[in-house]
């Protein structure tokens, strides 16, 4: 996911051991606590990241799982890069913990033999483009616990999810529960396609009833809803609305409605070719109604 500077991130927290800690030093004043439902509680926070005590909920955000998280006992935080798709946001986590800690941070990589270590290294520079100034190791070792168990006292190891890389499996392989035996607790992230309601903005909207020639004074978009009790009901264009007759309606005017919904991946929106390429799409919620709009990217 696309996230904005750490220092912005909107953070949503569950119950659970850590979880309150680690959403404050990483939202501050951003972080809130989720409500029953998780997935409205993400919407309405704008969430960046969601701290849950488990890494089984909604893939609507990125999510942090603490494990024995206690920031007065943190000295150092460290990020293990393994190349897999999570990857950058540990290493984004970790320098935004280590920031607001007042700790060095550090990006690690483990590889088995010289002939991975190219792609030790290639993982390391794509996670320190999110994390830049934060020092950067290649480790050759050819069990990462090992590497875990020397960390100092006082480290916080970041990890990303499962994933299918030789230096992920080493930490949540059968049996093997590496994130447990960092020396000063641990934060396993699994990051998430970016969703619409995380660039959303407030909406805009003309009522079909309006004259034609209102509504082109008040238009400040290529394009506008139409709403009727709270649902989009068309689409007006400007150009649409400019060569319309004098007694014209904006009804008489609109097209089809096109919307998204506010979960959907921003990735994913569609082209809609009928509408001028700077056109704002609205933006609906559960029960259909105009929230907001998103602007193309």
């Amino acid at each position: 996911m696309a996230l904005p500077p750490p220092s912005r991130w909107s953070v949503v927290y569950t119950r659970g051991d850590g979880c309150r800690e680690l959403g404050s030093v990483v939202g501050g004043d951003r972080a809130v606590p989720a409500g029953p439902n998780l997935v409205e509680a993400c919407v309405d926070a704008r969430a960046h990241l969601l701290v849950a005590r488990r890494l089984s909920v909604p893939d609507m955000v990125p999510v942090a799982v603490p494990h024995g998280f206690e920031p007065a006992s943190i000295e150092s935080v460290v990020a293990a890069v393994g190349g897999g798709p999570h990857s950058r946001l540990a290493a984004r986590l970790a320098a935004r913990i280590a920031d607001e800690l007042d700790a060095p941070a550090r990006l690690l990589s483990v590889y088995p033999g010289p002939a991975l270590k190219a792609s030790a290294e290639e993982a390391l520079a794509e996670a320190g483009a999110d994390a830049r100034g934060v020092h950067a190791d290649a480790v050759e070792a050819a069990n990462p616990a090992d590497v875990v168990a020397e960390l100092p006292l006082g480290t916080l190891l970041v990890v990303g999810a499962p994933g299918g890389n030789w230096f992920q499996r080493h930490f949540f392989g059968r049996g093997v529960r590496v994130v447990h035996r960092a020396p000063s607790g641990s934060v396993v992230v699994r990051d998430a396609a970016e969703r619409v309601f995380t660039r959303m903005r407030p909406p805009a909207w003309v009522a079909p009833e309006m004259s034609a020639a209102d509504a082109a004074r008040i238009l400040h978009e290529p394009t506008v809803p139409v709403v009727a009790e709270g649902r989009v009901v068309g689409l007006v264009l400007a150009d649409m609305l400019a060569d319309a007759g004098p007694d014209a309606r904006v009804s008489d005017v609109m097209i089809d409605p096109v919307t998204v919904h506010v979960a959907d991946v921003i990735d994913e929106l569609p082209v809609v070719p009928v509408l001028p390429a700077r056109a704002p799409l609205p933006v609906v919620n559960g029960d259909d109604r105009l929230i907001g709009l998103i602007d193309p990217r």
